[in-house]
């Protein structure tokens, strides 16, 4: 009987411990900064643009990610370099167009040409 207590309390530790584990590694996301979120006319579609790490020093590129979803569900993401002299990245290079079978991301930054990037609705390009 001692055995079986024992057992269940590694059991209970062990589940504990993951779900600790998921519970980190699933809402913590450190080192990505959220720059900007906009929603689609219909509301059925969130793009989420974050830099993904620290700009690299002294004057180097950002990385970035551009994340559309459709309601919970991620339905395509990009990961691009932008050259601002720098700095942080912040909503004001950035502007949003929905169309009717994308999203396009027009980046403006200031070592750059005007880029523009397309997410398409049903993910089949980045």
């Amino acid at each position: 009987m001692m055995t079986k207590v024992v057992t269940q309390k590694v059991v209970l530790a062990i589940l504990l411990l993951i779900v600790a584990v998921m519970f980190v590694i699933g809402f913590l996301r450190i080192g990505e900064t959220p720059i900007l979120t906009a929603e689609s006319e219909d509301g059925q579609y969130t793009l989420v643009i974050e830099e993904a790490r620290e700009t690299e020093f002294p004057f180097g590129a950002a990385t970035c990610r551009f994340v559309l979803k459709r309601g919970f569900r991620t339905v395509a993401q990009d990961v691009v370099q932008i050259h601002n002299d720098g700095k942080t990245l912040d909503e004001s290079i950035f502007q949003i167009e929905w169309g009717t079978k994308d999203v396009s991301v027009t980046v403006n930054a200031e070592e750059e040409e005007k880029t523009i990037y397309k997410l398409a609705y049903d993910g089949s390009y980045p």
